[in-house]
């Protein structure tokens, strides 16, 4: 797996310490969304979900806040920086080790709910990759696993080239997040992901991450491959990340 790059977690690091107060009512909204696909309004959860993230994001301060466990896996230095000081009273779990979602599986581990957000499953080099690993997340999912991705099928030839550039003020600065693609001439589904922050006429990081597309076709078929029971797209509901303007499809696949 291609974990993103530790640069790109700095930025969101920057982005949420700038104002936490204000990081903590966006992931209550993103929540929300969590929420409604899992069919319950806050606070009416019939109870204490297990709750195991791959990877860091704002969903899972939100459902730390409900009191659900919750523990994230394939995180980075800066996530695990962010959560035991910006946000250490929440209850999150952190995991660093590239190899973490195999020693879930290896120690048996199972979850109501799994989280594979920000596009996680495109994280890959080869189709065979991303079956692998939603064949180990059905092995640790009891319950369901919800995803995000954007629907590459009907993509306009512009969202396939470039995402919409994101302008966020910190600390009184304009910064700019852009985010742009390099497709493989041989393999269509591949391509370099190209990500830049700049502050003001200033770059401040830019990193480069391989790349594989996921159909939701593709996913219907792997995930039904590995066990599951039931695959919705939740057509009324999209997820944003929070330094991205593109809206991502959120997709539940039940194993219970």
């Amino acid at each position: 797996m291609n974990i993103p790059d530790q640069v790109y977690n700095e930025a969101l690091k920057k982005v949420i310490e700038a104002n936490p107060k204000k990081t903590l009512e966006i992931a209550e909204v993103k929540t929300q969304i969590i929420d409604s696909v899992l069919g319950f309004a806050k606070g009416t959860h019939p109870k204490t979900y297990n709750v195991l993230s791959i990877g860091c994001n704002l969903v899972t301060m939100g459902l730390a806040q409900r009191g659900h466990n919750v523990k994230a896996i394939l995180c980075t230095d800066v996530c695990e920086d962010v959560y035991t000081s910006t946000f250490k009273d929440l209850n999150i779990t952190i995991d660093k080790g590239e190899d973490g979602l195999e020693r879930e599986v290896a120690n048996g581990n199972t979850y109501d709910v799994v989280l594979g957000l920000d596009q996680i499953l495109t994280y890959f080099n080869t189709e065979e990759e991303q079956k692998q690993f939603i064949g180990m997340i059905a092995k640790v999912t009891k319950g369901r696993f919800i995803t995000s991705l954007i629907d590459y099928k009907n993509q306009s030839s512009q969202s396939r080239m470039s995402d919409l550039p994101l302008t966020i003020n910190i600390n009184g600065k304009q910064n700019l997040f852009i985010n742009h693609r390099s497709w493989g001439l041989m393999d269509r589904q591949t391509y370099i992901n190209h990500w830049l922050h700049i502050e003001e006429s200033n770059l401040v990081n830019s990193c480069t991450t391989p790349r594989r597309t996921m159909f939701f076709k593709q996913l219907a078929k792997f995930s039904s491959d590995a066990g599951s029971k039931g695959f919705t797209i939740h057509k009324s509901v999209f997820y944003k990340p929070l330094i991205n303007k593109t809206f991502e499809h959120v997709i539940s696949i039940n194993y219970e």
